[in-house]
């Protein structure tokens, strides 16, 4: 599980690094993205959370 975390957190930053950049122009875009974003981040913390009960 901290294996899979060091390699899947750094790529999602840089997904989202990278998506950020090509949408910096459109403003909506950029606001969904940081959402879908948000939302990936607290499934993943609630998966980590339920694992350690």
């Amino acid at each position: 599980m901290t294996k899979l975390k060091k390699i899947f957190l750094p790529v999602l930053l840089i997904i989202y690094v990278v998506i950020a950049y090509f949408l910096r122009d459109n403003q909506k875009s950029l606001i969904i993205i940081t959402v879908f974003f948000a939302v990936i981040t607290s499934i993943f913390i609630t998966i980590r959370l339920s694992k350690k009960k």
